[in-house]
């Protein structure tokens, strides 16, 4: 086809036929052929490669038969990635769900089984730095100073073992290096938005490196809050981060590293869902004021508080033709939140969550991968140790038109639980030849948990709350295990192609629900789930290396689907809703058009039901039909050596349910698309950036929570960030 004839291909197709997906294919094709867009030798036209960790070692991206993507510290800076949340954004079939800052769940092929209550645990794994950030109150603490992060789809069993049953995201944190450098980037923006972030690396010796990480961020909040004229969801961040590696000899490393962060917010507005209609309760109706989503009349003076230090630290140990790697870790953090549930000036329900936890792991592994040999090999321990004290109390109609009314009624909940977990992990990835290999790995995981509850309830309402008050239980222990395991072939039919089929299984740990309304309830734990993967995928590359495809498609299989239910109140109790199946096809492609343009994005497409008999049919809560993401870069160089860059970003996703039962009326979160862009100004020697950028220009109103339905005509919801704009400066300084 010539460019001509892809023009008239074009032009000839019916306008009903030229959609998103038909109209990206034809444009790459036009783009991609000889002599477009430049006149220049295209031979430096080239995409970098990707080199992974996926399988906790180094290798190329194309060469891992698994579907994952990676986003570079190009990438983070330019969106300014903060976030567990602001990743999944560009995560093909992702999807998270935020009822506050310390309590979110995130969802990966439709796996969203949350964590709330201190024995719960969640179905897509944080790591940082090699490390699990087990506790959900923990999981949104920010990112700063990081290399890249990469997000695995479908269920991680082997390597990295319990409760990555859909999937995990690693944020791998720049290391310390022996030159000298010297970062800084200052930014400002709408809603009195400032932040900073500062680097400093040095080599400290001849065997030691040190670097010194920050990022300081305040900004007023996004919603004004009738009530007394506040900004009621204002953010105050500071994190730092201190690294020292220590190499004695070409064979050993020691890396140290401390963390500190700290958060001082105000809450998650709430409104009605439909403001245009009362918002009735036997006891209270309140109609909102306005229906703009950022305006609202909630409770005043509620906060949300949380501190996370943290100390660990890397061994890694060339023992010849195998390596030892050690990482050890401590984490200690504590939140505070007051929320306003319902979202009304009256006390409807008042929410009052505190979380405590501590937590100590181990990994030790060995492996040989820098060895040459065909045969590559990884085995492992691991070992984890959690103390966690979650405590949940509950105002109701507590304060209406400043009295209180003899429906007061309040409820407490307390929570102790620890966790011991092993696992046994090892992994073998074998080259039958230069074009076909396969890797098997196996992991053994087992969970010890040691519970206590009181739960109870005072005032008119309480036997609402409780069916027996009060639930005291003291001492329950119960233990969990699997084994896990995948099997991959893959076949490379030339250098640029590969095609694998992949069969993983995942388990995610049982646990003790949270709040139960009876002493039965408390005494009765619910079971693990498993899931079992299913998957096809290529990975190629064309045009001399200048475009990148890959295309993963999927089925999986849930047994004991964790689930939640909810009592009268809003109470959550967890249960085992049986089985679920979800299906889907996951594209991925990156252009390099010309030398100084760029073309990236993705599409997915999903499927998936409840298998069991109260929710047979149902949609799976948290999965979006689909979800789309398009990113176009455009770097001009100027004559006196300087570059302006352009970038512009698209995502777009369908609806999705919120509950389990698929609520036709008040359960369903928005499908949303969403435009960002940015322009930068480079120096010609690097080291000075000056950017513009704006985010959802179009301010879509994007539903992030569906609250419960409790004593109430309707739900309330939260809504995510409108449009935001700013500038950026950035210095980087170094040998």
């Amino acid at each position: 086809m010539t460019k001509a004839d892809a023009k008239l291909y074009l032009m000839s197709l019916p306008s009903r036929q030229v959609g998103s997906t038909s109209a990206l294919v034809v444009l790459l094709t036009i783009i991609s052929l000889p002599g477009w867009g430049q006149t220049t030798d295209r031979s430096d036209v080239a995409l970098e490669e990707i080199v992974v960790t996926a399988r906790k070692i180094e290798e190329s991206t194309q060469h891992v038969p698994t579907a994952i993507n990676t986003i570079d510290s190009e990438t983070i800076r330019a969106l300014d990635i903060r976030t567990l949340t602001d990743t999944l954004k560009l995560t093909p079939g992702a999807t998270y769900y935020a009822f506050s800052k310390t309590d979110q769940t995130y969802s990966i092929r439709g796996i969203s089984s949350g964590a709330e209550g201190a024995a719960g645990d969640s179905a897509v794994l944080l790591i940082e730095d090699g490390e699990v950030i087990t506790r959900n109150f923990m999981q949104s603490a920010h990112f700063y100073d990081i290399d890249h992060i990469e997000v695995l789809r479908g269920p991680q069993g082997t390597t990295y073992g319990r409760n990555a049953v859909g999937g995990l995201v690693h944020a791998i944190s720049k290391r310390p290096h022996h030159e000298k450098e010297v970062s800084a980037t200052l930014q400002a923006g709408n809603y009195d938005f400032v932040s900073f972030d500062g680097v400093l690396n040095s080599g400290l010796s001849d065997t030691t490196a040190g670097r010194l990480s920050m990022h300081i961020d305040k900004r007023d909040g996004y919603t004004t809050n009738l009530a007394d004229g506040s900004d009621i969801d204002h953010v105050e961040n500071l994190g730092v981060r201190g690294q020292l590696s220590i190499s004695s000899s070409d064979r050993l490393e020691v890396l140290l590293k401390a963390t500190y962060e700290t958060n001082d917010d105000g809450p998650l507005p709430r409104k009605s869902y439909d403001p245009t209609i009362p918002y009735d309760s036997p006891f209270t109706s309140y109609t909102e004021e306005t229906s703009d989503e950022w305006t609202v009349n909630n409770t005043t003076g509620l906060t949300l508080d949380r501190t996370i230090w943290s100390l660990g630290s890397d061994i890694y140990w060339d023992l010849g033709d195998i390596r030892l790697t050690s990482l050890t870790r401590y984490r200690d953090g504590d939140s505070e939140e007051t929320v306003d549930t319902f979202g009304t000036p009256d006390n409807v329900v008042l929410t009052y969550a505190k979380n405590d936890a501590r937590i100590i792991s181990q990994e030790l592994r060995l492996d040989n991968s820098d060895a040459a040999a065909e045969l590559i090999w990884i085995a492992g321990l691991y070992y984890l140790y959690e103390d966690t004290y979650r405590k949940e109390d509950r105002e109701l109609f507590t304060l209406i038109d400043g009295t209180e009314p003899p429906v007061a009624t309040r409820q407490f909940d307390d929570e102790w639980n620890e966790t011991n977990s092993l696992g046994v992990f090892a992994e073998v990835i074998y080259d039958f030849s230069d074009a076909i290999g396969i890797a098997v790995g196996l992991r053994y995981s087992r969970d010890e948990k040691d519970f206590s509850i009181i739960h109870l309830a005072t005032g008119s309402l309480a036997s609402l709350l409780l069916d027996e008050n009060p639930v005291i239980a003291e001492g329950l222990s119960n233990t969990w295990d699997a084994v896990t395991g995948q099997v991959s072939l893959s076949h490379r039919l030339t250098d640029d192609a590969m095609l694998y089929g992949k069969v993983s299984t995942g388990y995610k740990s049982g646990g003790f629900g949270t709040q139960p309304p009876t002493l039965e309830t408390a005494l009765s734990s619910y079971n693990e789930e498993n899931v079992i993967n299913y998957e096809l995928g290529a990975k190629t590359e064309w045009l001399d290396e200048r475009l990148r495809t890959n295309v993963a498609l999927f089925i999986m299989d849930y047994d004991d689907i964790q689930t939640q239910e909810f009592s009268a109140s809003g109470s959550v109790i967890y249960t085992n809703a049986g089985k679920a199946e979800t299906s889907g096809i996951e594209l991925e492609f990156q252009a390099a058009i010309t030398k100084n343009f760029t073309v990236e994005g993705s599409y997915a497409a999903f499927d998936g039901e409840y298998k069991t008999a109260d929710l047979a049919g149902n949609h799976l809560a948290n999965l979006p039909d689909w979800t789309t993401n398009l990113s176009g870069i455009f770097e001009m160089p100027l004559a006196n050596g300087s570059l302006v860059s352009f970038r512009a970003d698209y995502r777009a996703r369908s609806k999705v349910w919120r509950d389990e039962d698929n609520d036709p009326v008040w359960g369903i979160r928005n499908g949303i698309s969403i435009i960002d862009a940015r322009v930068a100004w480079q120096s010609a020697s690097g080291k000075l950036e000056f950017s513009l950028w704006g985010k959802n220009l179009t301010e879509e109103a994007e539903i992030v929570n569906i609250n419960t339905q409790a004593f109430m005509s309707q739900r309330s919801v939260g809504y995510g960030v409108p449009r935001t704009f700013g500038l950026s400066l950035s210095y980087f300084g170094g040998n």
